[in-house]
């Protein structure tokens, strides 16, 4: 294999660094995002379009779709590691447990702009992907391309989305553009479906807590926190058919362990599977803030089979269960949204100082397929926010510590909110200021872009949400 010299060096210096640190452990790795691509267009702070035009609007309207994208091929899988020398030393699929979906759910407000939520069930999904979604999406149905908001589950069960579980050295990206393209179609198709299955319906929230199935794995820190809500949304026809719902809670989909070939959605694949056998519609999963520490516990012996490593099938079923039984009863506590009308609709870019070596290194030696900006330059990456009524919504471009769940709740009001974790972007951790300082965080300060990056977005938060704060 022929490599230049400047690539010759940039892999020397990864192997410098790959030999100090445990990245060939770590949950996941990150790159930050110089695409010039606008992922959701401009920076509109509104979703209106109203007129003069005194006719009925018409009824809100709600679709939702799933589309099966799992890889008919055997894929480099994600999550849990990187190899060195050849690829045969990665991890690869042996079968399929449960599909990968693409979800999708579609609002539509008649005097404003639509929204269509998609959610991968993959490892997360980069800017390149998501503009690419959104411009076939909003080329089909004319509508704006900031309408669309895309953003993954992060099982540790899929396809290697993002290049850094294929071979470090010498480096060979675990992208296989195949399965890329058939992620990226599933999404388009997804979002497509659930637009054209919009009906007439009303929209029902609720808010919860689950603290059993998770926990902060940063041990050294007697201040760690979690974000334990559960926050549900439930669309019912005219009829009042129950059409779907949208669950929200924050942990890493890793109860199976790297011991596991099997593609597979992890806890959430098992929460869609009772949901839709035991009511029927479509139900979809949106991780939050999940950070580089919050993990998913078994509901038996949660504890015991972590520390051993042992969770299995039967934990898989039983946490779908458990997630299905915490959906029913917030669905029979759920309150209407009685004004359901779509407002503050706005994407913003957001300007990532990169501190991490890493990051450029990924990709000057192909790894991820979009640039990196060397270290104490600013790269690009994405967000967006709106709300439907009294609920409103955010995403994080990546694994954000519950630190910022919580100031993002706090700055959107509501009285619930949904955070999109690994929403228009993946660039990897976010930790405080205070974090990347304390020795408890290392690893995580490893693979953060820079020590500001949460910083940064909570920025854009308060620039859109409470723009007159000094």
């Amino acid at each position: 294999m022929n490599i230049s010299g400047r690539k010759y060096h940039s892999i020397l210096i990864l192997i410098i660094i790959l030999a100090c640190t445990s990245l060939v452990c770590a949950c996941s790795d990150s790159d930050d995002d110089d695409d010039d691509n606008d992922a959701g267009g401009d920076d509109d702070d509104s979703g209106d379009d109203d007129d003069d035009d005194d006719s009925d609007p018409g009824p809100f309207q709600v679709g939702f779709a799933k589309v099966d994208v799992t890889p008919d091929i055997p894929v480099m899988m994600a999550g849990y590691g990187s190899a060195f020398l050849s690829d045969r030393f990665c991890r690869w699929s042996t079968g399929v447990h449960d599909p990968l979906y693409a979800h999708a759910v579609a609002f539509d407000d008649p005097q404003n702009q639509p929204i269509i939520l998609i959610v991968l069930d993959n490892v997360g999904t980069i800017t390149n992907e998501i503009v690419r979604i959104q411009a076939e999406i909003a080329q089909a149905l004319e509508i704006q391309e900031k309408s669309i908001v895309v953003a993954a589950t992060h099982t540790h069960h899929g396809p290697d989305t993002i290049g850094l579980w294929g071979v470090i050295v010498p480096p060979e990206t675990g992208r296989q553009e195949e399965v890329i393209e058939q992620i990226v179609q599933g999404a388009v198709q997804a979002g497509i479906d659930a637009y054209e299955a919009r009906v007439p319906a009303r929209l029902e929230y609720a808010v919860g807590e689950e603290s059993r199935c998770h926990f902060n794995k940063v041990f050294l820190d007697p201040n760690r926190i979690m974000d334990s809500t559960l926050t549900l949304i439930a669309a019912y026809d005219e009829n009042d058919r129950l059409i779907g719902s949208l669950l929200n809670w924050a942990a890493h989909p890793t109860l199976l362990t790297a011991d596991n070939t099997l593609i597979s959605a992890d806890y959430p694949g098992s929460y869609y599977k009772y949901m839709d056998q035991e009511l029927g519609g479509t139900h979809m999963f949106v991780n939050g803030a999940i950070g580089a520490s919050i993990q998913v516990l078994a509901v038996n012996d949660g504890w015991k089979k972590w520390i051993a490593q042992s969770a299995d099938w039967d934990d898989w079923e039983d946490i779908g269960v458990a997630f299905m039984q915490d959906a029913l009863e917030l669905m029979d506590r759920a309150e209407p949204i009685e004004d359901p009308s779509i407002w503050l609709l706005e994407t913003s870019e957001v300007n990532a100082l990169v501190e991490n070596l890493i990051f450029w290194l990924a990709s000057e030696v192909d790894l991820i397929p979009r640039e990196v900006p060397p270290v104490g330059e600013y790269g690009t990456t994405y967000m967006t926010t709106f709300a439907i009524g009294p609920v409103t919504f955010g995403t994080v471009p990546g694994e954000y510590v519950p630190d910022y769940s919580f100031a993002i709740r706090e700055v959107m009001g509501g009285d619930a909110q949904v955070i999109i974790g690994l929403g228009m972007d993946w660039i990897g951790y976010a930790i405080t200021p205070e974090q990347y300082e304390n020795i408890a965080y290392l690893y995580e300060a490893f693979l953060c872009p820079s020590r500001w990056a949460g910083e940064e977005l909570m920025d854009i938060y308060h620039g859109i949400w409470d723009p007159e704060r000094e």
